[in-house]
């Protein structure tokens, strides 16, 4: 079994050394590592290029600077291995971990057991408060579970333990291709939460494993970090995708979930765009959350009571932004 892991670079050059070492010190396993060179302006390359001279492991592709999706999409198309690993290029491998959750995975695969994702754990590693925690999220009575996916994604959402964070995941790369799952290229933020979506919804075993993947660098500077109007944009470029993908869905379990998860994000769009003091983009997202509540949202629910918050938005909007506007100031 071989793990194609995909590392999406740009300007990383005080953090790509360490991600790169903790890949290359796998030993019990087949990889490639695969670092997709987004058009970086510092020293980045010079420091993989080094590492190219004695590792035939490690595949560069530079390409002009088009984002993140467009990187790991770059990725996604030249992985030749059996599963995809998404590491970014500030963050690093719990080698001894990770070769165990690769192990264990081809146990299953051994028994007849074909598992489309694995879900593990990652520490978070934060350069704001320099502390280290675990991400702890998982109940602990699905450790060592392999469960469907749908079943996944209503009890995660239930159980408020849902998450995007691309490196908790390992995905079967069929999975991907056959589906024809990509990033959404025209997005510099919450890419991955679309994506997540996506494969969740097309996958059928998942299994869950209390093992970690890695570290994840909370850090100043990252694209989340700086709050911008493009991540209220984003946000709602994400909603249109998902409405065109599934409104007309004819699993209704399916519909309610992914509906629920289109209501929060109308909400944290709109609210970002209050916070970034553009009423003009609150407004273009409004009109359409209008609709779309009329159309779809108001007729399923998911969680009691979900759609309360919705209808004091829908029919009082000034006095909810308003109130919002000024709970941001306070």
């Amino acid at each position: 079994m071989k793990i194609s892991i995909i590392v999406p670079m740009y300007n990383t050059e005080k953090y790509i050394e360490k991600c790169i070492e903790s890949v290359l010190n796998i030993q019990e396993i087949d990889y490639e590592l695969i670092i997709v060179n987004d058009g970086s302006t510092d020293n980045s390359v010079e420091t993989i290029e080094k590492y190219l001279l004695s590792n035939t492991k490690i595949k560069l592709i530079n390409q002009d600077n088009q984002g993140v999706s467009v990187a790991r999409n770059t990725g996604i198309i030249a992985s030749t291995g059996d599963y995809i690993y998404f590491l970014d290029s500030d963050d690093w491998i719990e080698t001894k971990s990770f070769e165990m959750i690769i192990n264990d995975l081809e146990i299953e695969y051994n028994n007849g057991n074909e598992i489309d994702i694995i879900i593990g754990q990652e520490h978070i590693h934060s350069e704001y408060h320099n502390y280290e925690i675990l991400d702890e999220r998982i109940p602990k009575k699905l450790i060592n579970k392999t469960i469907l996916s749908k079943e996944y994604m209503r009890d995660s959402i239930r159980g408020k333990y849902w998450n995007v964070r691309l490196p908790i995941y390992l995905y079967k790369r069929e999975l991907i291709i056959n589906n024809n799952i990509l990033f959404p290229t025209n997005r510099k933020s919450n890419e991955d939460e679309l994506f997540t979506i996506n494969i969740l919804y097309h996958a059928n075993k998942i299994k869950i494993t209390d093992k970690i993947f890695g570290y994840y660098r909370a850090r100043p500077g990252s694209v989340m970090s700086v709050l911008n109007i493009n991540h209220a944009i984003d946000i709602f470029e994400n909603i249109k995708d998902l409405m065109d993908k599934y409104k007309n869905e004819l699993d209704k379990d399916i519909r309610k979930i992914i509906f629920y998860m289109i209501k929060k994000y109308y909400k944290s769009a709109m609210k970002k765009a209050i916070q970034c003091k553009r009423k003009d983009v609150f407004d273009f997202i409004y009109h359409q959350f209008k609709l779309d509540c009329k159309r779809y949202l108001f007729k399923t629910h998911f969680k009691l009571f979900e759609n309360i918050e919705l209808y004091i938005i829908y029919y009082m909007k000034n006095i909810y932004f308003y109130i919002l506007k000024r709970n941001m100031h306070n």
